[in-house]
């Protein structure tokens, strides 16, 4: 890295030749004006990482309109500074720079001076509160604001600065303020440059030497974990930063640190006086230094952190390593509910009423719904339980005994039943007459009314086999409690499992939160003590001090040089106190954060623990209501009676009979649809060809050609639609029949599949269309085009042999047959009738 002094030896000439290049960003500029993507080019060009609290402060701004930056209380590093001071390059409005609290050091303050230098409307700077800047920054600062009278205003309070350059900062800003705007921008005289490096040499001459005499400074003496704990309680006296007003805490702080800095300079000052005043003064002086030390006391009680500390819960998690990160605790905490407190919920007496065989549907459902809102969000699983003892409820209501209600049910269907059937039967032999009598549209219609009432009789049949199987059938109530049971058992094992896992998570994270507690709070009393022996030792090195100015007063006739040198060391170990002293505010604030944080996140997990220990108890609970509900279930399947299935077996076969007719039909009308469709996709291409033919032999007939294809082209429409129409029914139709396909086949009950013997019999119909489009190809072959290469093969022989024998007519009359076979004939009206009509073939 360039020394500073290097830095400020250097001519004008060499900073010309050393700015930065821009062209980048004026090419950026042309495309995007926003100091967004100016700052994101910068930060591209020099490889580094743009930094999301500048971004979100550059966002809406425009380098157009932008006259103030403020930036204060963002880290800058070097090379972010570097970035920015590119970016506030291309701003040519901008007035205001603030740079306060930014952790700013000299090395960027070059960076600093090379933007302010020949910035055309920058006015005011602002570096308070960066203490790293001290007397090389000011050398830095000095000769800017000598170049660039433009710059009226340049805040470094709270810096590391001296008071006297601080002063001196303050009147050349003064002077430029004062300066006739016409006054050309530099140094008028350049040995006034040199004066002020001199005197700022000599100061920094003097507290080099005064810190050499001294010596060493301040030491910490360390202490061990045993002589902390015996000598140190933890202290919480550090203000929440988030509920104080924190502009008005740093105020606060200024005028703290403003009263006793200014007071211990003040005391440096008067030190040079003493000489003069040796034999009044000395017990003013000490007075003085006995109110520092108030002063001090002060400042020590009053100086608190403003800012508040960053930790968090995700900070927590991410520096703990705990087991169970963010995103897994928000989304535990929408399935369980957090409990102060250990408890049982019970549930015991509502699972016990479920089981009560003599419990009203009413009461039931009463009592599921008081359990879903006792057991709703205590665990992921727990829906998933609820729904199956809904399940078991429901499977003990189920009465397979109560046959002479199904008979009733199906006694009355069976009614309905008739009347479809005979009402089908009417259909088919109107349709039957109908096509008798060639009357196809209402023999179509017919046919689809007849598959309307054949697809209700179907539905009946479904409802009825439906009763039978839910409510009559002790194999199907039996199959539904092994379901339940294997689902149960399995659901409970599942939640369980998570559950417990939970639960250990849980265990881990509160002994890890507990022991990094504990080493926070180690840490914190260490950290107290090493400040109170820092305070103590200050407080001697005063006390010694003090002494040592006494001492000198009887000589200071003869030792003034070590008087200022004592005076400086005293200010220099006021400043290293309170950089301390604030450091240990922070540190209170972090700490006081870090135990906050871990006490809350602990406080949660805890009553997340207790709320996994209710879960757990009613899971067991649920577990036993599982086995006896079990068991009843198993005895109402036991004491079911075996006529339902009986009753249902007879239904299914019904069903079969039924099916195998309608699927029939059904397949019979999609086939007769399908073949109409592809008639009339051939009629459309052939429309199509002959309406190209009339165009060629200039046909009028054209228009009705293209009426022709309209219509067929609507035709082809309405055949897609109903066939997708019949196609979906008839699907829907047969996913209805495979449970009852496969029961059959189940019960012993042999047959032949209505699917199979539908698409046998639609193969063996395409079978016979398709020999018989065999011979219509043939003849068409024979007519079409055999006997068109034939009278090809004429025309041609014709035409070569009136090529050979030099006589046209031979062509003529091949052209022409009908016309020379009418001269043959002694025919002219023949000849002139064809002529006129155009129908020479």
């Amino acid at each position: 890295m360039e020394p500073l002094e290097e830095y400020f030896m250097r001519t004008q000439e060499e900073v010309e030749r050393q700015k930065p290049d821009v062209h980048h960003l004026r090419l950026q500029l042309e495309n995007d004006p926003s100091m967004t993507g100016l700052y994101h080019c910068q930060c591209r060009q020099s490889g580094i990482k743009a930094d999301p609290s500048i971004v979100r402060l550059l966002e809406k701004k425009s380098v157009y309109d932008l006259n103030e930056l403020d930036l204060s209380s963002i880290m800058l590093t070097q090379e972010t500074f570097q970035a920015v001071a590119q970016v506030c390059r291309m701003c040519l409005k901008l007035e205001r720079l603030v740079l306060d609290n930014t952790t700013f050091r000299n090395e960027s303050v070059k960076e600093l001076v090379g933007l302010a230098l020949d910035h055309p409307t920058l006015k005011s700077i602002s570096l308070a509160s960066n203490l790293n800047l001290g007397f090389s920054a000011a050398k830095l600062l000095l000769p800017m604001l000598k170049h660039n009278r433009r710059i009226v205003d340049l805040n470094v309070e709270g810096t590391g600065m001296a008071a006297p350059s601080r002063e001196l900062i303050r009147k050349v800003c003064l002077a430029n303020s004062m300066a006739p705007k016409e006054e050309p921008l530099g140094l008028e005289n350049p040995n006034e440059l040199s004066l002020v490096e001199r005197e700022l040499a000599d100061r920094d001459e003097r507290i080099s030497t005064a810190r050499s005499q001294q010596g060493g400074g301040l030491q910490v003496t360390d202490l061990t974990v045993e002589e902390a704990e015996g000598s140190l309680v933890p202290k919480m006296d550090a203000p929440d930063p988030e509920s104080m007003d924190i502009a008005e805490q740093k105020a606060i702080n200024m005028k703290l640190k403003t009263e006793l800095f200014d007071h211990e300079e003040r005391l440096v000052k008067e030190a040079a006086e003493l000489l003069h005043r040796a034999t009044t003064r000395p017990k003013e002086l000490k007075d003085r230094q006995s109110k520092g030390m108030d002063l001090m006391q002060v400042y020590q009680d009053g100086w608190k952190w403003p800012m508040p500390a960053d930790f968090n819960r995700e900070l927590l998690i991410q520096e703990f390593s705990l087991s169970i990160t963010e995103p897994q605790l928000e989304d535990l905490l929408e399935h369980y509910t957090l409990q102060p407190r250990p408890i049982v919920i019970q549930i015991r007496q509502i699972l016990s009423d479920l089981i009560d065989v003599t419990a009203s549907r009413r009461r039931k459902t009463m009592l599921i719904d008081e359990l879903v809102g006792k057991a709703s969000r205590h665990g992921p699983g727990m829906p998933a339980l609820l729904d199956i003892v809904k399940s078991f409820t429901e499977l003990m209501d189920s009465d397979g005994t109560n046959i002479e209600a199904i008979k009733a049910m199906l006694q009355e269907t069976g009614e309905q039943l008739s009347e479809l059937k005979a009402k089908i039967d009417r259909l088919d032999l109107a349709r039957a007459k109908a096509l008798q009598d060639e009357d196809i549209t209402n023999a179509e219609m017919m046919f689809e009314d007849g598959l309307a009432q054949q697809e209700k009789l179907i539905d009946i049949i479904l409802l009825r086999l439906g009763h039978l199987l839910n409510k009559a059938s002790k194999i199907r109530l039996e199959q539904r409690l092994r379901e339940l049971c294997a689902d149960a058992d399995r659901t409970l094992t599942s939640t369980k499992k998570q559950n417990d896992d939970l639960i250990h998570k849980i265990e881990q994270d509160l002994a890890t939160m507990k022991t990094k507690m504990d080493e926070e709070q180690e840490g914190m009393r260490y950290r107290e003590q090493e400040f109170d022996e820092m305070t103590k030792k200050t407080n001697d090195s005063l006390l010694a001090n003090q002494r040592g100015q006494d001492k000198v007063w009887a000589e200071i006739m003869y030792s003034f040089k070590d008087l200022k040198a004592l005076s400086d060391a005293r200010f220099k170990a006021i400043e290293d106190w309170s950089v301390e002293v604030e450091k240990q505010e922070r540190r209170k604030v972090e700490y006081n954060a870090t135990i906050r944080t871990c006490e809350d996140h602990v406080t949660t997990l805890k009553q997340l623990m207790n709320d996994c220990e209710a879960a757990d108890h009613m899971m067991k609970n649920l577990d036993d209501f599982f086995k006896q509900a079990s068991k009843v279930a198993a005895d109402i399947a036991n004491a079911a009676s075996s006529e339902g299935d009986a009753l249902a077996l007879e239904e299914q076969k019904f069903f079969l009979v039924a099916f195998r007719r309608y699927y029939g039909e059904m397949g019979e009308m999609i086939y007769n649809k399908t073949k109409r469709l592809e008639d009339t996709e051939r009629q459309i291409r052939s429309t199509e060809y002959q309406i190209s033919f009339c165009k060629e032999t200039l046909d009028p007939s054209l228009h009705r050609y293209r009426e022709t294809l309209r219509d067929l082209q609507t035709r082809r429409s309405e055949l897609n639609g109903i066939l997708s129409d019949m196609r979906g029914r008839a699907d829907d139709r047969a996913r209805d029949f495979l449970p009852t396909d496969e029961a059959l086949r189940a019960a012993g009950f042999e047959f032949d599949s209505p699917l199979v013997e539908v698409h046998e019999h639609i193969a063996e119909r395409r079978e016979k269309t398709m020999a018989k489009r065999q011979v219509l190809i043939d003849v068409d072959k024979h007519e079409l085009v055999e006997k068109e290469a034939e009278e090809i093969e004429k025309l041609l022989l014709t035409t070569k042999q009136a090529r050979k024998g030099g006589d046209p007519a031979v062509a003529i009359i091949a052209l022409s047959p009908q016309r020379d076979q009418a001269k043959r004939t002694g025919s002219p009206k023949a000849i002139v009738k064809k002529g006129r009509s155009g129908n020479f073939d």
